[in-house]
């Protein structure tokens, strides 16, 4: 699916940090039946916990009833702030080999344009 369409039909967190591995995960990688306090809000800190089935069909972490107020992924987050960090987390991703480089394209004046990155983890530096 097009970034910006996800964007725009998804405010879903979308990724958390797995307590056990203390790295950041999809929502589509997470166990579906992890006990609450496995993965934490990557906005927040808070708990939360894997949504099978959304509006848009779509995978997602969500906060536990009455947890969400002040989270940083709430309704209002900015989709630019949104978009990097899905973006960091394509990259990550990839560079550690748990999916594909992302093909990502722009609405430009003349047209739709498509880039595939190429970046090469040996010239990354952390």
């Amino acid at each position: 699916m097009h970034l910006a369409l996800f964007l725009a039909r998804s405010m879903n967190i979308p990724h958390a940090i797995d307590i056990e591995t203390q790295v950041r995960i999809m929502a589509h990688r997470a166990a579906t039946n992890a006990a609450r306090g496995r993965y934490k809000c990557y906005g927040c800190g808070r708990d939360v916990h894997v949504v099978l089935k959304s509006k848009y069909n779509r995978v997602h972490f969500k906060h536990y009833p009455n947890e969400a107020t002040g989270c940083s992924y709430s309704k209002n987050q900015d989709l630019h702030t949104q978009a990097k960090e899905l973006v960091v987390v394509a990259f990550e991703n990839a560079l550690n080999k748990l999916g594909s480089m992302p093909i990502f394209q722009f609405q430009t004046p003349v047209g739709v344009k498509t880039v595939l990155p190429i970046i090469f983890g040996s010239v990354v530096k952390r």
